[in-house]
C-alpha cells in the first residue's frame, strides 16, 4: 500500500492572501518581535515575517516587497516551503538571508533575532509561527 502523506489544512479567515517567509540566518530561525498594538495579529509575540498580499500583486512580489519593508534588504525568496501543509489563502517560502543578515534595518516590529526551535520553545512566539517551523523541522 503506497504512502499516504499527511495533509493539513487549515483554513484562513484573512480578507485578503498573505505571504510569510522562513528566513534562515545559519541554521537558525529568523523571527521578528512583533509591535504591541491591539489591531495588528499576535501583537507582542515572537513571529515570522510576511504579511498581505494587494490586489493583483503575485505571491513573489509580494513576499519581496514585504521582506524590504520589513527588514530593509532585497530578498527574491524563490523555493516555497508547502510539503504536507496547505494554508488556505497563505504561501509559505523559504531563504536563508545568513549572506545579508548584518545588513538589516528593522522597518516594522519592536526587534529581530536568530533562534533554534529549542531557544523559541521558551518564548512567547504566536502559534501559527510555532507549528510552521516545527512542521518545517519535521520535514527536513
Amino acid at each position: 500500500m503506497p504512502h499516504q502523506e499527511e495533509r493539513v489544512v487549515i483554513e484562513s479567515s484573512l480578507p485578503q492572501p498573505v505571504v510569510t517567509c522562513i528566513l534562515l540566518n545559519k541554521g537558525k530561525y529568523v523571527m521578528q518581535l512583533r509591535d504591541d498594538k491591539p489591531d495588528i495579529n499576535s501583537p507582542g509575540l515572537w513571529g515570522l515575517f510576511g504579511g498581505y498580499r494587494r490586489e493583483f500583486e503575485d505571491p513573489m512580489t509580494a513576499i519581496s516587497r514585504e521582506l524590504k519593508e520589513e527588514l530593509g534588504i532585497e530578498i527574491n525568496p524563490v523555493r516555497r516551503f508547502i510539503d504536507g501543509i496547505e494554508y488556505t489563502s497563505h504561501l509559505i517560502f523559504l531563504e536563508d538571508i545568513s549572506n545579508q543578515y548584518d545588513q538589516i534595518v528593522l522597518g516594522e516590529g519592536q526587534d529581530f533575532g536568530s533562534f533554534s526551535l529549542a531557544e523559541l520553545g521558551g518564548m512567547k512566539v504566536s502559534a501559527f509561527s510555532l507549528e510552521i517551523l516545527k512542521k518545517f523541522e519535521n520535514q527536513k
